[in-house]
């Protein structure tokens, strides 16, 4: 029983392990890092659910969770954060990194670093967005026709290129007694369009040339 009551004191007495933010006017938030880019900051707190901070008003972070940051010239470095007169200090694996605040564009924790690899390589199935609209029309009287058409499209968007699918069918009938020809239409179109950014991969290339360039130099 003494135990539990001890227990129980301790859990009162220390505080929460969390993230920390610092603003600018001197305000303090706790909570969890979910992301950041150089607009915003998005941290998760107990209290209020998730607060977006205006990023050029944060003054210091420090992290107990793994951080994932990816700098402005390509590479990722992950580790708990702590910052100091707008240097970033992350502690990874290997050892200490410092980096400027300037030369940092995303910060995710790691969940969001998670949903970020999986949207690099998502399964052929996944990632699919699409509709169909299906018209019919029935005429009687002077005329006699009916008229179907249906229309379906699908796109599966990822960070380097988009996959697109459509089709297009049209069927249309003239009931009128006697009438030739019975079928007036019947069409049925489809195709599919594939486009990949070339940015990625050009920026890549040039990268690989000119480290290239300087070793043989």
């Amino acid at each position: 029983m003494r135990i539990t009551v001890i227990l129980f004191c301790l859990s009162i007495c220390l505080p929460s392990v969390a993230d920390q933010v610092v603003m600018d006017n001197g305000d303090r938030l706790s909570g969890a890092i979910l992301k950041a880019d150089e607009i915003s900051l998005a941290l998760k707190t107990d209290y209020a659910g998730e607060v977006k901070l205006d990023w050029s008003a944060v003054k210091e972070i420090t992290s107990t969770q793994l951080l994932h940051l990816g700098l402005k010239d390509g590479r990722t470095v992950a580790g708990a954060v702590t910052t100091r007169d707008g240097q970033f200090e992350i502690a990874t694996s290997a050892g200490s990194v410092e980096t400027p605040r300037s030369e940092i564009a995303t910060i995710r924790g790691e969940s969001e670093q998670a949903t970020y690899q999986k949207s690099l390589h998502p399964g052929l199935l996944e990632q699919w967005d699409g509709g169909a609209n299906v018209a019919f029309a029935l005429t009687r009287g002077n005329s006699q026709t009916k008229n179907l058409a249906v229309a379906f499209t699908a796109a599966r968007l990822t960070l380097n290129d988009k996959l697109g699918l459509y089709t297009n069918t049209v069927y249309a009938t003239n009931d009128a007694p006697g009438a030739i020809p019975g079928t007036t239409a019947n069409s049925i179109q489809a195709g599919a369009r594939y486009d990949h950014d070339l940015t990625r991969w050009s920026s890549r290339m040039l990268q690989a040339i000119s480290r290239l360039t300087l070793f043989r130099a």
